[in-house]
């Protein structure tokens, strides 16, 4: 699904997903995307959780580091995560899939897009490659 660094080295606005969340059961969610608000320390991160709460997360728990790409190299089928505000379909803090690409806007529907600087691209880890059936 998402292609992640080979690094525990986070900063600032990068996006992770916790691995083991054993110590944290209920303000976070196995395998779901949350962006580093801050880095206090090398053993410590901030990130808003499920509660909508600023808090701290240790980073001996098991975490990736996921690949990101600016807006402007975005394929059909990398994911994106939206930082600004949004509707149900695709809110602020939550992950989707694009489905097609704009001049200055990614789609998530057929109809829906949203601006490159609303939104962080996560590289996929196998691009979706569409061959013609016949040659």
């Amino acid at each position: 699904m998402y292609k992640y660094k080979q690094t525990t080295d986070v900063e600032i606005g990068d996006l992770v997903v916790w691995t083991d969340i054993s110590k944290y059961h209920g303000t976070l969610t196995k395998d779901k995307v949350y962006q580093v608000t801050n880095h206090p320390d090398q053993n410590t991160l901030n990130v808003i959780n499920d509660k909508g709460n600023k808090n701290s997360y240790g980073k001996g728990f098991g975490f990736k580091v996921l690949q990101t790409k600016p807006a402007s190299e975005a394929v059909v089928g990398d994911y994106m995560y939206r930082i600004s505000s949004g509707p149900l379909a695709f809110s602020q803090r939550s992950v989707t899939k694009i489905t097609k690409i704009g001049t200055k806007d990614l789609y998530y529907t057929s109809t829906r897009s949203v601006w490159h600087h609303e939104v962080i691209v996560i590289a996929q880890a196998e691009p979706e490659v569409k061959y013609p059936l016949f040659m």
